[in-house]
C-alpha cells in the first residue's frame, strides 16, 4: 500500500512537470504569444468574438492570419483543457499545479472571457477549447 500511494504520487508530479515543460516550450511560447496578440485584439473589437469565426476565413489575404490565429488560440486552449482533464481524473498533483499555473490560468480565463462568453450566447458549437474557461475547477 505504502509503495502504491508514493508511486502514484511521483507519477502525479511527473505528469504535472512535463506539462509545465511543455507549457514553456519555443512552440508553446510562440502560440501563447500568437494567441495573447489575436486574443487582445478580438477584445477591443465591437463585434462579438466568436471561436467559429476565427477559422472560417473571407478571402486569400485573410487566411493565413485567420489560420494563425486559429492554430494559436486552438494550441492555448488546447493545453488547458488537457490540463483539465487530468485535473479532472485525478493525475495532476495539486499543490504543484496551483504554483507551477495558477496565476497564468487567472490571466487566460480573463483574456478568453469574451470569446466563451460570445461563443456561448451566439454558437450552436461550444469545442473543447473553451471548457477550461468556462468550467470553474480550475479556479
Amino acid at each position: 500500500m505504502w509503495h502504491f500511494m508514493h508511486t502514484t504520487r511521483k507519477e502525479r508530479v511527473k505528469q504535472t512537470t512535463d506539462l509545465f515543460t511543455l507549457y514553456n516550450s519555443k512552440d508553446m511560447l510562440t502560440a501563447r504569444s500568437q494567441a495573447w496578440y489575436s486574443l487582445d485584439r478580438f477584445n477591443k473589437l465591437s463585434a462579438p468574438v466568436r471561436f467559429s469565426a476565427i477559422w472560417s476565413a473571407f478571402d486569400e489575404t485573410e487566411g493565413k492570419l485567420k489560420s494563425e490565429t486559429f492554430h494559436a488560440i486552438q494550441q492555448v486552449g488546447s493545453f488547458w483543457f488537457q490540463l483539465l482533464t487530468l485535473h479532472r481524473r485525478g493525475l495532476l498533483d495539486r499543490k504543484l499545479t496551483k504554483e507551477l499555473f495558477g496565476y497564468q490560468y487567472f490571466y487566460w480565463k480573463i483574456h478568453f472571457s469574451r470569446m466563451v462568453a460570445d461563443t456561448e450566447r451566439l454558437d450552436q458549437d461550444r469545442p473543447e477549447v473553451i471548457e477550461p474557461f468556462r468550467a470553474s475547477e480550475l479556479d
